[in-house]
């Protein structure tokens, strides 16, 4: 191929380029449209059935065209993605006693403050108390329809105490990521709804589509159920769970996994590893690891602090992780290969079906993190 014939196919591989670049443009006007169009009827930001339709249909599409479906599924996924983003940036369906106000105590803190714009975003008022807020709290909550504290767990209660009376009908929740000890004492000084709420995500997302939300019912749930339309509405998924089992739970996902990260990246300091050159040769998969440890020291040390230390219960874990990790430590010591393949096979076995979705799934994070290393060299 000589050099003319290149530079006019380039030219128009950069035309069509460009060409895509327009119609994302005129897509997003029209994802405008539907936003709006969402905002005035109460419909939710997230429409799974539309999209699990939308992606099959463009897969087949691609496969009858010759072009890969996994680059098109994951290319319409991102564009997707983008568009909950927009709607979520802009105006929301509301839905509940929009003529009350809601107040979130710790609304000036990063859960908080994205709370507040989702909230503002519906069409609620929005009213915020802080730590020098107090002295005018009463007058502030006497017309709430919704009282969320959002403040660290090692004051949630010493706040909850700090509370006035509030209204008969308001429903009073806590946004921590314990749940036992909040949801009983808000029981205590509250007579009315009660609901304990656990966002699984960070205030750093864009939007609440596909995000999970637990709630644990506390006290006259039916007065509850609007939050929840709420946060469907927002794309969200509410999720049940008893107090107690919560914890238990959040005890492996939260506590032993934050400290299991920790211990890795403390190790890697006191070891003093180069991190630059690990980073220029490490595999894809160890810098997904590595992304993900580095991201836990990116983030307030007080909050993963306070879920590790919450409960003496999550010493019992991590003492039994430590167990685990000398027991296998043992076989290595011991060139014990056999014991080591196969306890491997059996947790094969315990993980079921979850191993090899969890390893397309892999994949897919995998593609993503190969693309951002692209962008930086």
């Amino acid at each position: 191929m000589n050099n003319e014939k290149l530079n006019k196919i380039r030219t128009e591989i950069d035309t069509l380029d460009e060409q895509l670049i327009d119609i994302l443009y005129k897509r997003n006007a029209l994802i405008s449209e539907i936003a709006i169009s969402k905002q005035k009827t109460g419909k939710s930001v997230y429409a799974p059935e539309r999209e699990t339709e939308l992606l099959r249909n463009l897969k087949n599409k691609a496969k009858d065209k010759g072009v890969s479906g996994d680059l098109v599924d994951n290319l319409m996924r991102r564009i997707i993605n983008s568009s909950y983003e927009s709607q979520s940036s802009s105006k929301l369906a509301g839905i509940g006693p929009l003529h009350k106000d809601i107040v979130i105590i710790g609304g000036g803190g990063k859960l908080g403050k994205l709370f507040v714009r989702l909230f503002l975003n519906s069409g609620y008022t929005v009213k915020i108390i802080e730590k020098n807020d107090w002295e005018n709290a009463a007058k502030t909550l006497s017309n709430a329809s919704l009282a969320l504290v959002s403040v660290p767990i090692n004051s949630v209660e010493e706040v909850l105490e700090q509370i006035p009376l509030l209204p008969k009908e308001c429903v009073l929740a806590d946004i921590t990521s314990v749940k036992e000890k909040p949801v009983k004492k808000m029981q205590e000084i509250h007579k009315g709804p009660v609901i304990g709420l656990h966002p699984m995500f960070g205030p750093d997302v864009k939007s609440l589509v596909k995000q999970v939300i637990i709630y644990c019912p506390a006290r006259h749930m039916g007065k509850c159920d609007w939050i929840l339309t709420q946060f469907k509405m927002w794309g969200a998924s509410a999720f049940e769970m008893e107090p107690a089992a919560h914890d238990r739970i959040m005890g492996y996902v939260q506590a032993v996994r934050h400290f299991t990260t920790f211990v890795l990246g403390f190790n890697l300091m006191r070891e003093n590893i180069n991190l630059e050159e690990i980073i220029q040769v490490c595999s894809p998969i160890y810098r997904l690891e590595l992304i993900m440890v580095g991201r836990l020291f990116a983030q307030d040390p007080e909050l993963y602090a306070d879920i590790i230390f919450s409960s003496k219960k999550n010493l019992k874990l991590l003492r039994s992780l430590i167990n685990r990790f000398n027991e296998a430590l043992n076989w290595v010591e011991n060139g014990d290969k056999k014991e080591f393949v196969r306890s491997f096979k059996d947790v094969y076995k315990w993980f079921g079906k979850h191993s090899e979705n969890f390893l397309k799934e892999s994949g897919d994070l995998l593609e993503e993190v190969y693309i951002q290393k692209q962008k930086k060299y």
